[in-house]
């Protein structure tokens, strides 16, 4: 029982130790600044009624993903052709083209200016989980303003970045923006259950496309929080670089 209690203590004790050179660390490291080239605007920031009734719209098709291979095919369908009909622009432009990858995912190609240049790729996806109607205050799939908030299932994961990048890539490209890097956008069908019919299908066709690097990926990313911390007034952005994971322990 002596050494139980002895392994417990030591066990204990370095925990403890652990979290206050953690504190410690945190505390007096200052990491060395970099020089960031700035960002220059080049326009008015894009919204409006029309910017924000399209997002409500997208809000509206009940592209939900069950489990594997269980998706609202119709529903799909009709995001897909409301995104054609909403953006002529983009899917008349002479250096983009687009393709539906196995049936429901999106793939842009933008061609650039400047072939040797390796190309970058934005991500997103158009299906949702489902809802459990009774912890909604309002309908999931009406896209409520309520307070200056829009409120919906995929309002944060993530037709929000789908439709920001379409509305983004529309405004320039009517304002006689060419591009000088390729890049390519795409948008998957089954994302919430692992992307097997969409992501998967993407990559290979990424792949046949002769896409063997990319300059960097763009994916959803993560949430801005609001003084999330103690101390911390300033807004936060979560940076993500990975998939999530797990890790197992054994004390």
């Amino acid at each position: 029982m002596r050494v139980v209690t002895k392994l417990l203590s030591y066990g204990l004790l370095s925990v403890v130790l652990l979290f206050l050179v953690t504190i410690i660390r945190t505390i007096v490291y200052f990491p060395p600044l970099k020089d960031v080239h700035s960002c220059p605007q080049l326009h008015e920031p894009i919204g409006g009624e029309a910017v924000v009734d399209r997002f409500r719209r997208a809000i509206s098709f009940k592209t939900i993903t069950r489990a594997a291979q269980q998706y609202d095919t119709a529903e799909l369908k009709k995001y897909i052709d409301f995104i054609i009909k909403s953006y002529p622009t983009i899917h008349s432009s002479s250096f983009v083209s687009y393709e539906l990858v196995n049936n429901y995912s999106l793939l842009y190609t933008v061609k650039g200016s400047d072939r040797s240049l390796t190309p970058y790729l934005l991500c997103g996806h158009l299906d949702v989980v489902p809802v459990e109607l009774d912890k909604w205050d309002v309908d999931p799939f009406a896209g409520v303003i309520r307070d200056g908030f829009i409120y919906g299932r995929g309002t944060t994961d993530v037709k929000n970045i789908v439709m920001a990048a379409l509305e983004s890539l529309e405004y320039l490209l009517k304002n006689g923006f060419k591009p000088k890097r390729s890049f390519y956008v795409a948008f998957g069908h089954d994302e919430e259950a692992l992307g097997v019919d969409g992501a998967q299908y993407l990559a290979k066709a990424l792949a046949a496309k002769g896409v063997k690097r990319l300059e960097y990926l763009l994916d959803e990313g993560t949430i801005i929080l609001n003084k999330a911390f103690v101390g911390v007034d300033a807004l936060v952005a979560m940076i993500g670089v990975t998939e999530k994971g797990y890790l197992t322990v054994r004390m």
